[in-house]
């Protein structure tokens, strides 16, 4: 069975599509915001209780998770063939990397 699709509808798929990568891309940025922000880490820890025995292993997992979005949010959005998307993906990628030095520094001054 061959499926054909008409040109209209392949715009509209691409256009629900560019709806949707818009939706990501701005949850994203409230999480990482959220990140940034909190004074708990995302696996649960606060920051501002004394370290625990495994706090020194999974703290630079948060940061390191962080960057390695950013670095395949660099990467999407160098592959991109179009602009808007392109542009988006990349200032999250550099959001990304400000949020992971941020977190960072947050870290060190424990």
């Amino acid at each position: 069975m061959e499926l054909c699709m008409t040109i209209a509808e392949i715009a509209e798929l691409q256009g629900v599509n560019r709806r949707l990568l818009a939706l990501v891309i701005r949850l994203a940025r409230i999480i990482v915001g959220r990140i940034a922000e909190a004074t708990a880490l995302p696996d649960g820890l606060n920051r501002s209780d004394a370290a625990g025995p495994n706090d020194g292993a999974r703290r630079p997992d948060a940061v390191s998770m962080l960057r390695d979005v950013a670095v395949e949010c660099a990467h999407l959005a160098r592959d991109s063939r179009e602009m808007p998307l392109a542009r988006e993906l990349e200032e999250m990628s550099v959001e990304l990397a400000g949020a992971a030095a941020k977190l960072e520094a947050s870290l060190t001054l424990d």
